[in-house]
């Protein structure tokens, strides 16, 4: 199950949501966490997001790119999609162990449950 966060600028928590995607690989996993994360933001109308990820060879598919021809390149293109709209997307690689919330994020039919907060 990924657990993805949105945290606002000062790292107040802002929104979630909780993506069961069945048995894959971390790679693929991590992707579709970002894919999700990615449209979340920009329905929100977030405008400046700062994607972490703590898989090095994810930031380099979404940095650097990917032989057309590898298995991972239709999600990589879904993402490069919504990171080439008009905004900024800072991406940088976290240690799984220095975040926190990442924590009990795991791979593992896609069902999605959004999370968010509410003032008042």
């Amino acid at each position: 199950m990924l657990r993805p966060v949105l945290r606002d600028g000062e790292g107040a928590w802002r929104g979630g949501f909780a993506l069961n995607i069945g048995i894959c690989s971390a790679p693929l996993a991590e992707l579709w966490g970002v894919y999700y994360g990615l449209y979340i933001a920009w329905e929100r109308g977030y405008r400046r997001v700062e994607l972490e990820v703590d898989s090095e060879i994810v930031v380099g598919f979404l940095t650097t790119g990917i032989s057309p021809s590898h298995p991972l390149s239709f999600l990589v293109r879904l993402c490069h999609g919504f990171i080439s709209r008009d905004w900024i997307v800072r991406i940088a690689h976290v240690y799984r162990e220095a975040n926190r919330l990442a924590d009990g994020s795991s791979p593992s039919t896609i069902q999605s449950h959004v999370y968010e907060e509410r003032n008042g």
